[in-house]
């Protein structure tokens, strides 16, 4: 089943996908650690919220193909909890390339995740819950639910992933910048090891990602821009570019798992035979 799973996120990336074909500062101010800022941010019942959004570039031309929003919650260790909504946007001409027993992909997704389990509601899994039942429990589930490997792939609130690179970026004022790969980033980041769900190889592992932090003269974060060669999720030719926004650090958040009555665990999912998508073909960190 944990396979139908991945199966299907493979199945919103590239059939998705292939539907969708700032300024730096100019002097050098004083700006605080972001890593020591994060770390303070590290208190229980509190938090930040994001927004993401995910282009596709190809031939020149980029598309908007996923937005998503949410809240991270804290506890004196970390991330404790993440509530991420996502919602695919295609236009009426590319959602009729969209086979039609897909198209349930493309409703709006949120996914709660209390520490490493997700509970995932809507989106392409919500046609194989059973009947009364609303919220699928996957155990380490992705961070994001299916469209978890085309958000934002850097994880900002993990001190280890954010020391790493600005370790090797370059700061101008209040803007870093640098490139890592994906195989770095499944060294030291959960957050990237949830979202792609499988270990890069090959290629894939040496997948380049160029990225912008930008923080304030406190160091606070509140942006990150990323980019990387689309081949790594299935689409080679296409450039994805995940421009995140980051405010409201510290305040309250309470997330909480959905009440067990509306909750169903993967060996209860009951996908249809005839339209269970087929093993994916192509290579990549998703595949399994």
């Amino acid at each position: 089943m944990r396979r139908f799973i991945a199966t299907l996120t493979f199945a919103t990336t590239a059939t998705v996908a292939a539907s969708a074909l700032a300024t730096p500062a100019h002097a050098q101010t004083r700006v605080a650690d972001p890593v020591a800022v994060l770390k303070k941010q590290f208190v229980s019942g509190h938090g930040a919220t994001f927004a993401d959004r995910t282009s596709v570039k190809e031939a020149g031309h980029a598309n908007l193909l996923l937005q998503r929003s949410g809240k991270f919650q804290f506890n004196k260790s970390g991330l404790a909890a993440s509530d991420l909504t996502a919602r695919f946007n295609l236009s009426a001409p590319q959602l009729k390339d969209v086979p039609k027993d897909m198209r349930s992909l493309l409703k709006s997704e949120r996914t709660i995740r209390i520490g490493t389990t997700a509970y995932i509601k809507g989106g392409l899994l919500g046609d194989y819950l059973p009947k009364g039942k609303t919220w699928l429990k996957y155990p380490k589930g992705p961070v994001g639910g299916t469209s978890s490997a085309l958000g934002q792939l850097i994880g900002v609130t993990e001190p280890r992933t954010l020391k790493g690179l600005l370790s090797h970026g370059k700061r101008k004022g209040g803007t870093y910048s640098g490139a890592t790969t994906f195989a770095d980033l499944w060294k030291v980041s959960s957050w990237f090891r949830y979202s792609v769900g499988e270990r890069p190889t090959g290629s894939d592992a040496k997948t380049k990602v160029s990225w912008k932090l930008y923080v304030t003269s406190k160091g606070v974060i509140t942006r990150v821009v990323s980019s990387y060669n689309g081949r790594a999720v299935g689409m080679p030719g296409t450039t994805f570019t995940v421009d995140s926004r980051y405010a409201h650090w510290g305040a309250k958040v309470a997330l909480k798992a959905p009440p067990a009555s509306q909750v169903a665990g993967l060996a209860d999912l009951t996908p249809p035979d005839s339209t269970t998508p087929p093993e994916p073909a192509l290579p990549g960190p998703i595949t399994r």
